[in-house]
């Protein structure tokens, strides 16, 4: 892996509690994420992270977080295979075969019937459960990262750590909201950043 320059700060803030059996809630978390957005966009500066619960100690095992991660895409690919997205070409169409990417991959050929030729809003219809499934994907992919300890193993000096912060941005999205997109809310903005700044 190569290493970057870094031209960044990186930093760690907590919020412990005061008593035994205390919990800290989300709203507190937030409340702190908002007042460090607010900081570096009134100095202009660009920002990235979340929030998670301080862990136990865990122990990192690369075999079994590989074995995890896989099983994971498996069983999300063959997901998408039987519910794919719909193109917005389909528009019209009743009947929907299963895409080349999956038959090439060896899965069945699933035809979806429609009562009604497909409209705009029955494919963005569609497609809502296709975002539901990719969602639902990489807070799975977070929690397996998590159990694993490798959340807490990531060198930021390593160029693709980048993606592994990019996870964990995208979780806090999903995890503690509806999901959507909305241009109002700062944390959305900076995720958004993020993601565009990534070259794929």
């Amino acid at each position: 892996m190569k290493k970057k320059e870094l031209n960044e700060w990186k930093f760690d803030f907590g919020l412990c509690a005061t008593k035994a059996g205390q919990l800290i809630p989300n709203s507190q978390c937030e409340e702190l994420l908002d007042l460090i957005i607010d900081w570096a966009e009134k100095n202009k500066l660009s920002i990235g992270g979340g929030y998670r619960e301080f862990p136990a100690e865990r122990t990192v095992g690369k075999a079994s977080l590989l074995d995890a991660i896989n099983h994971l895409w498996n069983v999300f690919n063959h997901c998408k295979a039987n519910f794919p997205a719909v193109s917005d070409n389909a528009k019209d169409a009743q009947v929907l075969g299963t895409p080349d990417f999956y038959l090439n991959q060896g899965y069945d050929n699933i035809l979806h019937k429609y009562p009604m030729p497909l409209t705009e809003e029955k494919i963005k219809d569609v497609n809502h459960s296709g975002h539901w499934l990719n969602q639902n994907a990489l807070i799975r992919l977070y929690a397996v990262l998590d159990s694993h300890g490798a959340m807490q193993e990531i060198d930021p000096n390593i160029e693709e750590s980048k993606y592994i912060e990019l996870i964990r941005h995208l979780r806090n999205s999903f995890a503690h909201g509806s999901g959507k997109y909305s241009k109002s809310k700062k944390k959305h903005r900076v995720l958004s950043a993020s993601v565009h700044a990534i070259n794929f």
